[in-house]
């Protein structure tokens, strides 16, 4: 994104919040409540500036409290039933299946409710992380995340290892079973294109399929995706993370190899991912047992 688009996003939040900060410094506030967003602790990667004015306001509440003075920001995923996520079903199913789960109404009000309560900041929430309890995070639970591990970008980040190998012990055979069925799935789906359309009812059904993955990963709805099949893969957020997570997944369901490379390229479009996997199952991959 260009460097206006970033700041459009990033100055609002920051320059607004350290207004508020210095202007009310004087005060003798009950509470200092700043809502953030659960994208500060998994992110997409088309929303970097969003996510980066939302650190902020994390990391303000920490300096409040360093200081002596009341904060708490509220890391907000999906609210359910009221609001835009209420309003596009499409984000709520990508977000979902990222690990993330929704509060309603009133679980926003009584996390409003929590964060407003008189607060003692010198008083240290936990050894490890004295203000640990300037930050709540919310939809975000440990079991509802371990379903969806395999499609879980932010585990992959390295300060999160503990939860990851928690959640690794405890889904393994899960996750073996969910990964064969889910290639079974595709193995029946291509060889009934094949049986009904042959070869552009196979290049159909491996259209749908890439671009759904990659809607899921990227957080991007897939009839946008459609409609932008010309459009490069990185200006929907295609990265070295992105790019690891779409290469395992090809080579599972369709046993091809798509070099990792290729996936990077800064030119490489949306119809030439299709193209590419499309392309390894006819030479080389699940067609051969198809016919």
């Amino acid at each position: 994104m260009s460097v206006d688009t970033f700041n459009a996003v990033i100055n609002p939040k920051v320059q607004g919040t350290i207004n508020l900060h210095e202007a009310l410094l004087a005060q003798n506030l009950d509470f200092f409540v700043m809502t953030s967003s659960i994208i500060t602790a998994c992110g997409t990667s088309t929303e970097s500036n969003y996510s980066a004015a939302n650190t902020f306001l994390d990391s303000m509440a920490r300096y409040r409290r360093s200081l002596g003075l009341p904060a708490t920001s509220i890391a907000l995923g999906m609210i359910t039933e009221v609001g835009h996520v209420s309003e596009h079903p499409e984000l709520e199913a990508a977000m979902t299946k990222n690990g993330m789960h929704g509060i309603d109404e009133q679980d926003y009000l009584r996390i409003m409710e929590l964060a407003c309560r008189p607060q003692n900041p010198s008083a240290p929430a936990w050894d490890y992380d004295v203000h640990a309890a300037a930050h709540i995070i919310t939809g975000l639970e440990p079991g509802r995340v371990s379903k969806v591990l395999g499609n879980t970008l932010w585990l992959k980040d390295n300060r999160l290892s503990h939860v990851k190998n928690y959640l690794n012990a405890s889904s393994s055979e899960d996750q073996r079973i969910k990964s064969s069925t889910a290639t079974t799935s595709i193995f029946h789906n291509l060889t009934e294109a094949a049986a009904q359309s042959g070869i552009k009812g196979i290049r159909a059904e491996v259209q749908d399929l890439v671009l759904e993955k990659f809607s899921q990963v990227v957080l991007v709805p897939k009839d946008r995706l459609l409609a932008s099949l010309e459009r490069p893969l990185a200006e929907f957020g295609m990265d070295s993370m992105v790019a690891t997570e779409m290469r395992n997944w090809a080579w599972r369901g369709f046993e091809v190899d798509v070099p990792f490379w290729k996936l990077i390229e800064v030119e490489r479009t949306v119809g030439e991912l299709v193209e590419w996997i499309h392309g390894g199952v006819i030479i080389d991959g699940l067609l051969q047992h198809c016919v």
